[in-house]
């Protein structure tokens, strides 16, 4: 499996330069963003810019003072450039979605490399992204016994290590190794499991380019680094999602939550992926336990909210909005649901806070314009709910919606004439056959009155 792209580097000179043009563009988009300098400081630690590295790093923690994966990085780099962290400086690998791996071990490691000091063949680290570091290292010297005694540990100690390392081009046929890319990965310059993370944006952009084969490949090296198979499954996932293969990516998925049932990111994709399909009453379970693996990530209490309403527990679906917005109050499409749920639940009064700041933010559709001023009067604001009103009939008058609640709120103001003639009107710009039921229903009711 892609065996041609592995005899040579990991990342080809073209990878390297597509991953530098993309991460140039997104900094010019999004200079504030932590993850994208680290990313940057990544790609110049793999050219051999320890110099630019370091100033991308120590951008990323300036940026985010909390963020451990790019502070690991200012060590490795420091350890490449001859300075050793003291003690105090030491800090544990930020997980992330990534497996844990024994960071301070793998510096002492890095240390004893750059000083040229071996690690021993029979190296056995329980740690799956180390016992890869070290078959790694043995790739780098001559004697093949160590290397395969590395390659032997990493199968023992990870599932489906073995189709991890033919997918990720780094056997032969006969299924022995592939030593030259290996090695490449052995050098103290290569030797950061947060090399995945470069690993994948470059499998991404190969999968952009219809480059399935060697964006796979790109995918399970990624995971090799991090000694998580479940990782290249929830990745393989979301791109046999995106060509339509919805089967293939429920199994990918599955697959992972077994590997790691603790990791939030199976089981939300597993919910997104049935709910695609329109099966929202399978989904719920996994955003339910996505959520509860993750109980303030607001994207995923948004998906679940979306779920718990397609089987009709709104009330739930409300709380989990809720939710969302204490845990980001700017995420608005949640405070979108929240409020229509709300309004359709006979809450308008406690909708149109969340409306008014909806409009605030610059959101407006027709629908949300007749929601919006129906609660404003159902809370008691009747001149600022007209004044809603008219604002969006006068950008666009023939919104059967905006006039069916428009005539509402005039008939709830004793104004019965008018909401006749605003009803007649909804008429007459051929409004769905429910919404007409609703208007012939209220405009018989204003007759009898009347």
């Amino acid at each position: 499996m892609a065996a041609e792209s592995s005899r040579g580097s990991p990342l080809s000179a073209k990878q390297i330069a597509a991953a530098r043009e993309y991460l140039r563009g997104e900094l010019r988009r999004h200079s504030h963003w932590p993850d994208l300098w680290n990313l940057r400081g990544l790609l110049e630690a793999w050219e051999g810019h320890l110099d630019r590295a370091r100033s991308s790093f120590a951008r990323a923690t300036a940026l985010n003072p909390s963020y451990g994966t790019a502070r690991w990085n200012l060590q490795w780099i420091g350890l490449l450039e001859g300075r050793a962290p003291t003690s105090g400086e030491s800090v544990e690998l930020d997980a992330g979605e990534n497996t844990p791996v024994q960071s301070r071990e793998l510096l002492g490691i890095i240390r004893n490399r750059s000083a040229g000091v071996p690690v021993g063949g029979d190296w056995r680290p329980p740690n799956p992204s180390l016992a890869f570091a070290g078959m790694a290292m043995a790739a780098t010297g001559r004697e093949r016994d160590a290397l395969s005694r590395a390659f032997e540990w990493l199968r023992a100690i990870l599932p489906e290590g073995e189709e991890l390392v033919r997918d990720a081009g780094l056997t032969r046929r006969d299924g022995s190794l592939h030593r030259k890319g290996l090695a490449e990965l052995g050098i103290p310059e290569r030797l950061n499991p947060d090399h995945s993370a470069l690993l994948r944006l470059s499998g991404r952009l190969e999968e952009r380019r219809g480059r399935d084969r060697e964006a796979r490949r790109l995918l399970a090296l990624a995971a090799l680094l991090l000694g998580d198979p479940a990782l290249f499954q929830v990745e393989w996932a979301v791109t046999e999602s995106r060509r339509g293969r919805g089967e293939e990516a429920e199994r990918l998925l599955r697959r992972a939550a077994d590997l790691r049932p603790d990791w939030y990111r199976p089981h939300l994709l597993l919910g997104y992926e049935l709910s695609a399909q329109g099966l929202p009453a399978k989904a719920l379970p996994c955003l339910e336990r996505a959520a509860a693996l993750c109980p303030r990530y607001p994207d995923v209490l948004y998906q679940l909210g979306l779920v718990q309403h397609a089987v009709d527990r709104n009330a739930d679906a409300m709380r989990s909005f809720e939710s969302a917005l204490e845990c980001n109050p700017a995420f608005l499409v949640a405070r979108i649901a929240l409020a229509n749920l709300l309004f359709d639940a006979g809450r308008a009064d406690e909708a149109a806070p969340h409306y008014e700041q909806i409009f605030d933010e610059g959101m407006t559709t027709p629908h949300l314009a007749g929601c919006f001023g129906y609660s404003m009067h159902a809370a008691g604001s009747r001149n600022r709910a007209e004044e809603i009103f008219l604002e969006a009939l006068s950008g666009d008058p023939d919104r059967a919606e905006v006039l069916t609640l428009y005539g509402q709120f005039l008939a709830e103001t004793d104004r019965s004439t008018e909401a006749r003639a605003v009803w007649t009107r909804a008429l007459d710009t051929g409004p769905s056959e429910e919404l007409g039921r609703r208007i012939r229903r209220w405009l018989g009711q204003v007759s009898v009155k009347e």
